[in-house]
């Protein structure tokens, strides 16, 4: 992580990373769908973690 983030510690500042959500969730979300529509739910690299996201916002 420091590679991409020099500063980065244990507890980030999150509103760094704001502007990325929308779009990891998109592609986490996407790659989800691909592996399940090839019959490989749960492959690598998969993550549910964009349904964490959207509880969390409501949606």
């Amino acid at each position: 992580m420091r590679e991409h983030v020099p500063a980065y510690d244990k507890k980030p500042d999150f509103v760094r990373f704001i502007d990325g959500v929308e779009a990891a969730c998109s592609r986490a979300e996407r790659l989800d769908l691909d592996a399940n529509n090839e019959n490989e739910p749960g492959r690598n690299p998969t993550t549910g973690v964009y349904r964490l996201v959207a509880s969390l916002r409501g949606d």
